[in-house]
């Protein structure tokens, strides 16, 4: 639910979003800027809101069927993935649909700008969102957040055609260790840099 809060004393109703595929939020949403290519083809900065999905349920009968150690990543961004010598699991929980989608939201209008599904995540998005840069007044490049199964994931939102915005596996807190050792991270991310 969107307020707006000039007039804190009169608040005023501006949008909500829902969805029958969402499931129980915790993860705090990212809100901060971009910049996109609008439909007249103009680039604008927009204030947006990054919606992650929800907490979502174990698909029994998929889990059964694969049997131990959990079910083969199959989505779209699946991982495993090797970075600088970090493996990533080969087996994740068994999850069903609910709670594996990200969605933008246009923080004035309310409107879904675009929204990445259960096709491309393999595990629902439950933590918050952190963007980067997160400054006030700066256009975000990057968006990170942590799923269910403990695998932080980075979205690239640098380009501002709206399409060319992409997800990948970003690092696997349990690395080396079974499907069942994952567990969710609701707290958004801290970002920093060095000075390298």
């Amino acid at each position: 639910v969107a307020l707006d809060i000039t007039d804190p004393m009169t608040p005023g109703f501006l949008w909500q979003f829902a969805q029958p595929d969402m499931g129980p939020t915790y993860g705090r949403p990212g809100l901060g800027q971009v910049l996109i290519t609008t439909a007249g083809g103009s680039l604008e900065e927009r204030a947006v809101a990054i919606l992650p999905g929800g907490l979502g349920a174990e698909d029994a009968a998929r889990r059964a069927a694969a049997g131990m150690p959990g079910c083969t990543a199959r989505a779209t961004g699946r991982p495993p993935m090797t970075t600088n010598g970090v493996y990533a699991r080969t087996n994740l929980r068994c999850w069903g649909t609910r709670g594996r989608n990200l969605t933008w939201i246009d923080l004035a209008t309310g409107d879904t700008l675009t929204r990445i599904g259960s096709t491309f995540f393999d595990a629902p998005m439950v933590g918050g969102v952190s963007l980067f840069p997160g400054d006030v007044g700066t256009v975000a490049t990057r968006a990170f957040m942590t799923d269910q199964d403990g695998l932080v994931w980075r979205v690239n939102v640098s380009q501002p055609t709206i399409a060319s915005w992409t997800a990948q596996p970003f690092y696997d807190l349990f690395s080396g260790g079974i499907a069942d050792d994952g567990q969710p991270a609701f707290e958004a991310p801290i970002i920093s840099t060095d000075l390298a």
